[in-house]
């Protein structure tokens, strides 16, 4: 390699510094890594879906669970971080966030369920129903292990598009723009897409846009706290709605619930977008609630665009 293309290489993959991966590489390539580690590795799965349900949720548990922990590995060794600077934490604080997430996902998803039958949207009955299994102890397994799989669900999509995006988004604006407020809502822009596109397969563009909407709702309590509590809780309170839904997790079952919903004939994307804002409206006050009550202020944390 001739100096001249080694110097064009290493200025576009390290910044001004000689020392660290450009912040852009560092916002793309462990999403990638990871991404390249589940998608492949989901489409072998379902496969065997229809006939073997519980081993396709321990499957996708451990896949989930292994593509995190590449993308946490990847960012860390890009960004010259510890893995504790990505929302992460062992403290009582930490889990009384958490828990109480999952609180106010499930007030917020519900509120939105609430929403969609008030406007049309959605048809709801009074119905009790099941896993779908004949045997009470398979049941109960098959429920902790759809409870376990939308649970590291939420960690991958919370580690990859809050607690890596948007450490290394805040950085890469802030050293064009001033200001925290502009640099903090760049990254939050840039991580909101990015979390849209990465439902592209798995609804189409009306999928793309709700998730890019419910993207502003997790990423509240990550700025509000700089950790991946609050959004990880949110995010899962969501479940919920696969709850009201009966939509099918594997082979067919589905999560236990006391109210079902069903769509209308003629679904309108205008509601659609209508009830992930309202989920966002009550989300986000009932997160500025909870922060202000256990943490006496509403700001910007600074672990949010700062290594402090």
């Amino acid at each position: 390699m001739s100096p001249s293309t080694r110097s064009l290489t290493k200025s576009v993959w390290y910044d001004a510094s000689d020392q660290r991966v450009r912040a852009t590489w560092r916002i793309l390539i462990p999403p990638v890594v990871a991404i390249l580690i589940y998608l492949p590795g989901l489409i072998g799965l379902h496969q065997f879906a229809g006939e073997h349900a519980v081993a396709v949720g321990v499957g996708g548990i451990l896949l989930l669970t292994v593509a995190t922990a590449a993308a946490l590995l990847v960012a860390s060794r890009l960004d010259q971080r510890p893995l504790a600077a990505y929302g992460f934490e062992r403290s009582r604080r930490w889990g009384r966030d958490c828990c109480g997430g999952v609180g106010i996902g499930l007030i917020a998803s519900s509120s939105m369920m609430a929403f969609g039958v008030a406007a049309g949207q959605f048809t709801s009955s009074v119905e009790v129903t099941g896993v779908g299994a004949e045997s009470l102890a398979v049941g109960g397994g098959l429920f902790v292990l759809f409870v376990g799989f939308v649970l590291a669900n939420n960690v991958f999509e919370e580690v990859l598009f809050r607690g890596i995006v948007i450490k290394n988004a805040t950085e890469a604006l802030g050293s064009r723009f001033s200001g925290v407020g502009v640099v903090v809502g760049g990254a939050v822009g840039v991580s909101v897409v990015l979390f849209g596109l990465f439902h592209l397969f798995g609804g189409g563009l009306e999928l793309v846009i709700t998730s890019a909407i419910a993207g502003l709702f997790f990423v509240t309590g990550y700025l509000l706290t700089g950790q991946l509590a609050l959004p990880i809780g949110v995010h899962f309170g969501g479940i919920i709605t696969y709850s009201m839904h009966q939509e099918p997790l594997f082979g067919g079952f589905t999560l236990p619930s006391v109210i079902v919903v069903e769509p209308t004939p003629d679904p309108s994307l205008l509601i659609a977008l209508g009830m992930q804002f309202f989920r966002v409206l009550v989300g986000v006050g009932l997160l500025a609630a909870w922060v202000f009550v256990f943490y006496g202020d509403l700001s910007i944390d600074d672990r949010v665009y700062t290594d402090s």
